[in-house]
């Protein structure tokens, strides 16, 4: 099975974008990372793991027509399966290992991980009480297969409305259109948050709304 990684890009913070980078670079199994600048600084360099595309103009949306950008890519050059990872986010090594293994053993076509929260800075919160592959999963937990692709145009089809709920569109897509899908339970999904729920959730403050790290998170 031939995996994709597409990440949208905009003006993240480098070190974030870079941690996103090496956890792409480091899995188990192999994959290529195609990044979609929004806006961003040109790079990194295109290699045989790693496909750069620079759009003319930025389209924003929180990087949504991105996404779908570059999920054409990677439909178009025939990968089999498509995952999606938001630049400020990571993943562990097992990460694509775990879903591939998970859509072999059960046949699904959307494939799911559970995640941890962390704060701006890295920090971990703990396991995040909303994605549980039953009523919601985040899209950079998703690992979809060639049956799943006709999701892909729900990224710039949405009304502008719904771009800050992306995630949450996506999963109603899958739920509606009664596409198979399984979970791993496994925390291989590292999602950096600035929501006051998530915080709140730890009993803990939330990071004030106006810091200069908070306007790059979804």
């Amino acid at each position: 099975m031939r995996v994709a990684v597409v990440t949208p890009r905009f003006r993240e913070p480098r070190e974030w974008f870079q941690q996103c980078l090496d956890s792409v670079r480091d899995q188990t199994y192999p994959c290529t990372h195609i990044i979609v600048n929004d806006g961003a600084e040109r790079g990194p360099d295109n290699s045989d793991r790693v496909q750069v595309i620079d759009l003319p103009v930025s389209l924003g949306f929180i990087g949504d027509p991105a996404r779908a950008i570059g999920s054409v890519s990677a439909v178009a050059q025939g990968f089999d399966a498509i995952a999606w990872l938001d630049a400020d986010n990571w993943y562990s090594p097992n990460h694509l290992e775990s879903l591939v293994k998970l859509h072999r053993d059960t046949g699904a076509s959307v494939l799911t991980s559970h995640r941890y929260l962390h704060r701006l800075d890295g920090g971990r919160l703990g396991p995040c009480p909303e994605t549980d592959g039953a009523t919601f999963a985040d899209t950079s937990t998703m690992l979809i297969t060639r049956a799943a692709f006709g999701v892909i145009p729900t990224w710039f089809l949405m009304e502008p409305k719904y771009h800050p709920i992306g995630d949450r569109m996506i999963w109603n897509y899958i739920s509606d259109e009664g596409i198979s899908h399984a979970h791993s339970g496994l925390m291989t999904l590292h999602y950096r948050t600035a929501w006051r729920f998530h915080y709140e959730y730890f009993g803990l403050e939330p990071p004030s709304a106006g810091t200069k790290e908070s306007q790059f998170i979804d």
